[in-house]
Parts: structure tokens; C-alpha cells; sequence
């Protein structure tokens, strides 16, 4: 095949050079390129970095033709991305994982390299890959943390959640599965927190990790719902870590109702109904007062009022808690509902 002669691992280390060929032997090792589809046209490949890049390698002319969706790629440059699908291309019928070739009769395991490279080369290498790629730095220093023992280092663990959250401009479509995977990762290890007894640790990262996942929904296109998902799975593990860490209800009750006011993606909706089995009498109490305190001063309902237009996810949210509130009361909704149309106009947030 005439691919099979233009992509050997020498010409794409010659394509790559020093600048690229090391980060995307990296890549090709840790598994990151998937999808490698070879016929008789071209290569096609996504490799998973900050986001996930398409790479296209073809031939024209009996010569190297490439691309790929990275900046880099986009300057018509051999990136990283395309030494990692040139390596597993050329390495396909080799050991899986390995990338290698034939190239002047001696066949390149990558594995093999690498062992016998030194300690403070590869970790070099690795802290040099980890600056350029967010989700690399967090299992990172996810891994550090879980090195921790029976203590549990939190400005780790916080520090990992915000790398894989935590986005730049926009994360398109084709990038959600691989970021979406990545905090999934994180999350799944702050799980296996609660399961070792550090309940009040799972609590404060999961808050934390739930303002970083509202800061970052704005910004990436969930058309299939993985973030979502994501913060439904969070919002059920705090209070799993709730139930059995039993904070102070009142302290409890003040963050919830916050949450729950304030937030633009539902975030703790229905917090008195779920968490009823943790705050108790007394932290229903500051939650009921709370509310109603609020609602004394939300403005009376009028299609003239251009404020109530700029508050109505406000009133969406406040309307919804006291509904809560009322039925555990049994109380009729008619005494509360129609302090909508006299109060005074409140000062809101």
C-alpha cells in the first residue's frame, strides 16, 4: 500500500522533528488517538488533547499530504497530533499500544524507549506535556492526590476538578465527549472518597465542583447532555455524603438555599423536599425562614414591569421553593400567592 511506504515511523519522525515527535510519541502511548480508519485514500484519526482534533494523512504525488483541526495543524504544520496518528498508523500490526514500524529492518518499541530513558528526562517530558493539555494536568494531580493516604489532600483534588473543568473560549460539539470524560474521571475518584469515610471532604468537592460546572455550562455546546448528566450525578453525591457526614444543619441550610435562589441551572432544585432528611426541623426552619424573608419582597406582578422581565429566572426559583415550603406546610397557596400582587418592590440581587 502506497501509505504504508510514505508513513513509516522514520519519515514521521523526519516530518515531525524535535519539536513535535516526543509529545506525539506520548500521545500515540497513552492511547489518546482512537478512531484510526485506513483505507486505500487516507488515514483519518481523533486525537484527544485539550480538545479532540481531527487528523487526515494521505498522499499526492507519491508524497506526505496532512492536516488536522489543531492550531498548529491549521499553519499546515506536522503537529503532535499527527506524529501520534502517523506512529499508530505505522505501528497498527505491532503489539497494541506499542507504535512502531519497520524502518531499516529494526522494528521501534515505544514501551521499550522509554524504559530505558532516565526518571527526571521522562518526567520532564511529562510536566511539559501537562502545562499544554488540561485534562493530562488534572489526572495529575488527581493522582497525586490520591497518593495522599488516609488524609485527603483538598487543594488537590480542587485543583484537579478545576483543570478538567474549567474551559477557555468554547468547547464545541465534537470535543464534549472527551471533555465531558474527563471530569467524569475526577468525579468518579471524589466518589470513591465517600466510600473511604471522608464525607465532609466529598461535600465541600462537590460544591466546588459544582461552581466550577456552572461557570463552564455557558461555554460548551451540551446538545447531547453530558454536563448535564454530570451535575446531576454531583448534586446526588453531596447529599449521599450529607446523609452520612451530617453537617450543620443550619450551615447546610443557608448554602442550599443560596444555591437553589441564585442559580441559572436548577442547581439544588428542590433542595427542602431532597435534603429534609438532613437538615431536619432545624435546618428546615432557617431554610423556611430564608425563604420567606425573600418572598416579603418580591414585586407585585406586572407585564409593565421591565425589572420583573430581568428577574423572572428570580421569581422562577423563589415561586418554586415556596410552592415546597407551602405543601409541607398544607397550607393554602392562595394566602402566599397573592402576596405576589401587593408587596413592595424588594431589593434583588
Amino acid at each position: 500500500m502506497q501509505l504504508d511506504a510514505i508513513f513509516t515511523h522514520g519519515a514521521v519522525r523526519h516530518l515531525g522533528g524535535a519539536r513535535f515527535f516526543e509529545r506525539g510519541a506520548a500521545y500515540a502511548a497513552s492511547g489518546r488517538v482512537r478512531k484510526l480508519k485506513v483505507d486505500d485514500e487516507a488515514v483519518t484519526a481523533t486525537v484527544r488533547g485539550n480538545r479532540v482534533y481531527q487528523v487526515r494523512l494521505w498522499a499526492e504525488d507519491g508524497g506526505p499530504v496532512y492536516s488536522c483541526t489543531c492550531p498548529v495543524g491549521e499553519e499546515g504544520l506536522f503537529c503532535k497530533h499527527c506524529v501520534a496518528v502517523g506512529l499508530v498508523f505505522a505501528g497498527r500490526d505491532d503489539e497494541p499500544g506499542l507504535p512502531g514500524t519497520e524502518d531499516d529492518g529494526t522494528a521501534v518499541d515505544l514501551r521499550s524507549y522509554l524504559h530505558t530513558q532516565r526518571k527526571n528526562t521522562l518526567v520532564d517530558l511529562l510536566l511539559e506535556q501537562a502545562r499544554d493539555d488540561d485534562f493530562l494536568r488534572g489526572r495529575l494531580f488527581l493522582e497525586a492526590a490520591k497518593k495522599s493516604g488516609a488524609s485527603v489532600d483538598l487543594d488537590q483534588f480542587r485543583t484537579a476538578i478545576e483543570s478538567v473543568i474549567n474551559v477557555g473560549d468554547f468547547v464545541d460539539y465534537r470535543s464534549m465527549y472527551a471533555y465531558s470524560s474527563g471530569i467524569q474521571d475526577v468525579i468518579d475518584s471524589v466518589e470513591r472518597l465517600l466510600k473511604k469515610g471522608h464525607a465532609a471532604e466529598v461535600i465541600e468537592l462537590c460544591e466546588h465542583a459544582l461552581t466550577c460546572l456552572e461557570d463552564a455550562l455557558g461555554r460548551v455546546d451540551d446538545s447531547d447532555g453530558y454536563m448535564g448528566g454530570i451535575k446531576e450525578q454531583v448534586c446526588e453525591l453531596h447529599h449521599r455524603a450529607c446523609v452520612a457526614g451530617r453537617p450543620d444543619p443550619e450551615a447546610l441550610a443557608k448554602r442550599l438555599f443560596e444555591w437553589e435562589l441564585h442559580s441559572e441551572w436548577e442547581t439544588f432544585y428542590g433542595a427542602a423536599e431532597t435534603y429534609a432528611d438532613v437538615l431536619g426541623d432545624e435546618g428546615l426552619g432557617v431554610y423556611r425562614h430564608l425563604a420567606e424573608e425573600v418572598w416579603a419582597k418580591v414585586p407585585a406582578i406586572s407585564s409593565r414591569d421591565e425589572r420583573e422581565r430581568s428577574h423572572s429566572g428570580f421569581r422562577f426559583n423563589i415561586t418554586h421553593m415556596m410552592e415546597a415550603l407551602a405543601g409541607s406546610r398544607a397550607i393554602s397557596m392562595r394566602s402566599w400567592t397573592s402576596r405576589a400582587v401587593i408587596s413592595p418592590t424588594p431589593s434583588l440581587r
